[in-house]
């Protein structure tokens, strides 16, 4: 590391692509789109890794509390029905 970078060997950095939206991407620059295409396709993954990790809390959250689960985890309950219902998997090509 004597080059003077902040970056570990074999980090990886998720930059976001040039382009907002597929309608912005020239049809003939693969390269754009194929950026494009895996960022979209990461971010959904990520945050559907999200929506996973807030269902375990709930699932634990429910065997601890037993037979408070209703009052207790409430506020998990409603944060992972938010998140089940914006965090689905659209894939790349969608227009706008």
């Amino acid at each position: 590391m004597a080059s003077g970078s902040s970056q570990s060997k074999g980090e990886y950095v998720h930059k976001p692509p040039k382009y907002k939206n597929l309608s912005e991407i020239d049809p003939e620059d693969f390269e754009a789109i194929l950026e494009f295409k895996e960022y979209t396709i990461k971010e959904q993954w990520i945050k559907i890794a999200e929506t996973r990790l807030m269902q375990q809390q709930l699932s634990k959250c429910y065997r601890r509390e037993g037979v408070n689960h209703w009052v207790k985890c409430r506020h998990l309950a409603e944060q992972y029905l938010k998140m089940v219902k914006e965090n689905r998997f659209e894939g790349w090509r969608k227009w706008e």
